[in-house]
């Protein structure tokens, strides 16, 4: 059971120093980097980056990762994290790729491989590595897309789907 704060144990939120924030954006930018070139899709050596907003990305995360701490006892996990990302990725759009077709925005294709590989990194962990079906990244690309997603939605997707990937392994080690 969760309990909640005391008045004497709240905090107040102060930004992380220059240092560590500047230390989150190039880790955060390393992941993409990493993305990027595994799968091959993104001329990452083309894409530009809007640094103020990226770094409000990152900044953005860790006030959310305060807020669940100090109102609802959460310590957020890799899954809630990537969901944090991307769904300030995809409002702030810190990417632009010039040149890119104006119907496939760049953010868009960043977010929604970012999404799917925490997945699959969680999966791993599990000893499933996760692929989603055609249907179901389909869904969550249309939706990335054209929807104005909130960041509570955008946690409760990939937990859902983290979810039924935990449930999977738990099936597949019964039925052994």
């Amino acid at each position: 059971m969760k309990t909640k704060m005391r008045a004497e144990d709240y905090t107040p939120y102060t930004p992380p120093g220059i240092a560590k924030v500047e230390a989150m954006t190039n880790g955060l930018l390393d992941n993409f980097e990493r993305m990027a070139h595994s799968t091959g899709k993104i001329d990452w050596e083309r894409v530009e980056i809007n640094r103020e907003f990226l770094v409000r990305v990152v900044e953005y995360v860790d006030r959310e990762r305060v807020y669940y701490w100090v109102f609802y006892g959460i310590k957020i996990d890799d899954i809630m994290e990537a969901a944090l990302y991307c769904h300030w990725i995809l409002k702030l759009k810190p990417f632009v790729l010039p040149g890119y077709r104006k119907d496939r925005d760049i953010n868009v294709c960043i977010a929604f491989s970012y999404f799917f590989g925490a997945l699959h990194v969680m999966g791993k962990k599990l000893g499933l590595p996760f692929t989603p079906d055609a249907n179901t990244a389909k869904n969550v690309y249309h939706s990335f897309r054209h929807h104005n997603l909130s960041k509570e939605s955008l946690v409760a997707t990939a937990q859902t789907i983290f979810s039924a990937l935990s449930y999977a392994k738990d099936i597949k080690g019964i039925s052994k």
